[in-house]
């Protein structure tokens, strides 16, 4: 159901918005722990460093997708937002010729490239064989990452939530499924996993696109509307390139991480995938907030409506402290026994390990949940330049690590790689936001005031 977030109470707005974005975003990262968990248990410690191993490759490369069709999103949403339907329409069908360029591009890419990426990432030889064809494999479903991502990114722009959250429930059951299926059943190795990952993309990509096209006449787009126009799609890629690289440059960072990582053992490695996979569990009440956010303050942009921007990102500040508290303390004292989820049995150094990362990692949590309001809240006023430079400001953070404390300290280095990456990345977003939003409120005082 379409819902204009031009009007009502903010926190309601947000709250129902975010709610299937969060539940969808759960299920859509039992991707990587429902892999994890089966590889790990049936295919032992080696096997779960392998997929380990590339976790922020894989990590990167699905950013890039969501990064450049949530850049669309923020484009159609401030069509909706304006009530420019003939608009709208036309930016989503040159987002679908861009979209399956980028596609082929990347692909060609990614695949091109692997050997030199898993040389860069020092992947040890005893795994090295089945992390290339896990990661190849992935790569190969890179255009299903796009597909899904876009057709929830209409869908979101005209305020419906639901729609993907329950397309990647059934794609998340049926990558159980498949997963159990062919590691278990057919005897597969880590391919079966990768295997599994993309059918269930693929598949729930299709049937999301037909459904948001299907039930939303105003997202159909008409004759005279397919045209292809440079300007269009010029706009378009001023928004989804930087998100897409705001990603891979986080991504980066902590590749240069996993690199340095890798030189650990398959204990240390083992470990810090599972804290990862974890990780990205804990992080998404704040994407999906930051999600609500983007859609809102894209809509009230494109109405003009500069205090009930205030008012949202306001009670997203709020929301987001006070959940971030709560993951703070318990992942603090509990951390250490997710290790459990991904092996058969306990394991003593991957324990110590993820003890070790828990503790210092989750006294950043709150900084790292801020970072996804003021991001977003950014992407909404249509800036799309500043955020991506936050993740430059990450990337430079794990630098930083890396190269005073990574290299000397080894693991324990290494865990505070995320903290100095969320700090850094957090800090110049925040007078930024207030700065492009004084300055939109002076744009739009003008305009009003020329017209009287």
């Amino acid at each position: 159901m379409a819902q204009n977030m031009t009007k009502g109470n903010p926190t309601k707005l947000l709250v129902e918005f975010m709610i299937p974005v969060l539940i969808g975003n759960l299920f859509q990262n039992l991707y990587g722990i429902v892999d994890s968990m089966v590889v790990g248990r049936y295919l032992g410690v080696d096997a779960l460093a392998a997929v380990g191993s590339v976790g922020i490759v894989t990590f990167g490369v699905q950013g890039l997708a969501i990064g450049m069709t949530s850049g669309f999103g923020i484009i159609f949403s401030q069509c909706y937002g304006g009530q420019k339907e003939s608009e709208l329409r036309h930016h989503i069908a040159v987002a679908a010729y861009v979209s399956v360029m980028f596609s082929v591009l990347m692909t060609g890419i990614l695949l091109g490239y692997l050997p030199l990426l898993l040389e860069l990432m020092n992947i040890p030889q005893e795994i090295y064989g089945e992390t290339e064809l896990y990661t190849r494999i992935f790569f190969w479903g890179f255009g299903a990452c796009v597909a899904y991502n876009f057709f929830s990114a209409a869908a979101r722009a005209v305020g419906d939530s639901r729609t993907p959250l329950y397309f990647l429930i059934f794609s998340s059951v049926l990558n159980v499924i498949l997963d159990i299926v062919l590691i278990r059943d057919f005897g597969m190795g880590v391919d079966g996993a990768a295997v599994a990952t993309v059918a269930s993309q693929l598949l729930s990509g299709i049937l999301c696109g037909i459904y948001v096209f299907a039930r939303y006449s105003m997202l159909r787009v008409r004759k005279g509307e397919w045209a292809f126009r440079v300007k269009s799609a010029g706009s378009l890629l001023k928004m989804g390139i930087p998100m897409a690289l705001q990603f891979f440059i986080t991504a980066l960072g902590g590749m240069i991480l996993q690199s340095t990582l890798n030189r650990l053992g398959a204990a240390a490695i083992a470990a810090y995938a599972a804290a990862q996979r974890v990780g990205q569990v804990i992080q998404q009440p704040g994407v999906a907030i930051g999600t609500a956010l983007a859609t809102y303050v894209g809509q009230n942009t494109g109405a003009g409506e500069i205090e009930r921007i205030r008012q949202g990102v306001r009670k997203a500040i709020t929301m987001t402290i006070l959940i971030f508290g709560v993951l703070m303390i318990v992942c603090f004292f509990a951390g250490e026994y997710t290790g459990l989820l991904f092996l058969s049995e306990p394991n003593r150094d991957v324990q110590m390990y993820l003890n070790m990362y828990f503790h210092i990692a989750t006294l950043f949590f709150i900084p790292l949940g801020l970072i996804f309001v003021y991001r977003n809240a950014l992407q909404g006023l249509g800036d799309g330049v500043f955020p991506m430079l936050g993740g430059v400001f990450e990337l430079l953070g794990r630098l930083l690590v890396v190269g005073t404390i990574g290299t000397k300290l080894g693991f324990f280095g290494i865990c505070f790689g995320d903290p100095a990456a969320w700090t850094i990345a957090l800090v110049p977003l925040i007078p930024v936001y207030y700065y492009r939003l004084t300055k939109l409120q002076k744009k739009i005082g003008g305009e009003v005031e020329w017209q009287r």
